[in-house]
């Protein structure tokens, strides 16, 4: 055992100076921004701006560093600390002019460009974006808080992640098709659209009329006799929406909502910040395949003390979906293929059984929890940024499967080993920082 855990320190040190793969790759300067050369999935190289390289008020993005293309702006990369400044964290003209160059005033974007990342552009002082035709993607609340009154969206953006323009002046917004709402029917206290699935037309459940606090709501099964099958991307959310204008903030509090079990999807933010009664089980559909980015986030939901448990048709786990609640455990069956971003972030888990579906561990997942006890899927490749970061693992161990694991993937944990369960000629690649913050013991 001695001479196992020698070995992996020396691999894990020459890992870290020889084999860090693109995506802990060195962060560079080139102009006004600060870059890193990444290997995207179909292994052709692209450039990622992480920030800027100094503070300043008008920047300009290229299109093209080292030769290749610039193809997103990361999460938050623009997003600074303006805490050591004595201000209330707006831009007022009579502010010291250091810290009025910390909001930027206007940006450039290369027509290269397809993703923007959450809160990218966020708490600045645009008062105008143009988006290049070439985009596809804007993560949530990717221009918040700025001085935006108008907004034109290409028609090659696919996907949106909420709130993009939330706390912002704005007065128009130009959306391309795909997102233009279908005006919604009402049935009772609901409304509903009809859609059509592999030729037969069933319900989406997009909003409700409800007024007052409820102690629990029922969804139908049916609606005129079709079948209730989706819940829609907001559907129940309290304050967040596509674009994160909210005109009336005074929504009913529901402590608990039953689905029918013909429910397979459940769409992004559709059940966020409800403020479901925390010692009551979630309760999640029999024939449920999909659950959307933030879907339950934010509820403190301790799931009546019980372990979240998936119904077996489960494929999809999104972004952040049950961030921010209360969960003591849970087990993520084999049939999941997708898990998200933070899909766990924030919560009470001590106990974590992650099935065989999955060959990569998304960032963050379970960053900020309480695990004591964990089991990872035998055939897992890749752990990702700070998916275990402040937990209580008295001992990790690695899959033989294990490929990379990124920067703090294990930040924070105070009494850690890592042991290798196969033979002892493998590399595991420990990446970045992450090094320092594994203890081997």
């Amino acid at each position: 055992m001695k001479k196992l855990v020698f070995y992996l320190m020396m691999v894990m040190l020459a890992s870290a100076v020889f084999h860090h793969p693109a995506q802990a790759a060195e962060e560079k300067t080139y102009g006004d921004v600060k870059y890193k050369v990444v290997t995207a999935k179909n292994g052709k190289q692209e450039i990622h701006i992480t920030g800027l390289s100094s503070y300043q008020n008008n920047i300009v993005i290229p299109s093209k560093i080292e030769g290749l293309p610039v193809v997103e702006i990361v999460d938050r990369a623009f997003t600074f600390d303006r805490s050591d400044y004595a201000s209330d964290g707006t831009y007022d003209p009579m502010d010291s002019e250091e810290y009025r160059k910390t909001f930027i005033k206007s940006v450039q974007l290369p027509d290269t460009l397809k993703r923007i990342g959450d809160e990218a552009l966020a708490g600045h002082s645009l008062t105008k974006i143009a988006l290049p035709a070439s985009l596809e993607e804007i993560g949530r609340s990717a221009f918040a808080r700025n001085g935006l009154t108008a907004l034109t969206i290409p028609a090659s953006v696919k996907k949106m992640d909420g709130n993009i323009v939330e706390a912002n002046p704005i007065k128009t917004v130009k959306l391309p098709k795909q997102f233009e709402t279908v005006k919604s029917k009402k049935h009772g206290e609901f409304l509903y659209t009809v859609f059509e699935q592999k030729g037969k037309k069933e319900i989406r459940i997009t909003g409700h009329t409800i007024k007052k606090n409820r102690a629990k709501l029922v969804i139908p099964a049916k609606i005129n006799n079709l079948p209730v099958t989706e819940i829609g991307d907001y559907a129940f959310s309290e304050g967040n929406s596509l674009l994160g204008i909210i005109e009336n903030y005074d929504f009913p509090h529901i402590k608990e909502i039953v689905l029918p079990p013909s429910i397979r999807k459940i769409g992004n933010d559709a059940f966020s910040t409800i403020y479901y009664q925390s010692n009551r089980p979630l309760q999640l559909p029999k024939d449920l395949e999909v659950i959307g980015n933030y879907a339950y986030k934010g509820n403190g939901s301790k799931n009546g003390g019980k372990e979240l448990k998936f119904p077996a048709k489960i494929r999809v786990i999104g972004k952040e979906a049950f961030m921010y609640n209360q969960l003591q455990s849970v087990t993520i069956p084999s049939t999941v293929r997708e898990l998200g971003k933070g899909a766990f972030a924030g919560n009470q888990l001590k106990k974590v059984t992650i099935g065989n579906g999955l060959t990569e561990i998304p960032a963050n997942a379970f960053r900020t929890n309480a695990i004591t006890n964990l089991t990872l899927p035998k055939q897992v490749k890749t752990i990702g940024d700070r998916v275990f970061e402040t937990n209580k693992l008295p001992r990790i161990v690695l899959p033989a499967s294990v490929e990379t694991v990124e920067d703090f993937a294990f930040a924070d944990i105070d009494r850690s080993e890592l042991a290798e369960t196969t033979a002892i000629d493998r590399q595991i690649r420990i990446c970045g920082q992450s090094t320092p913050d594994v203890h081997i013991s």
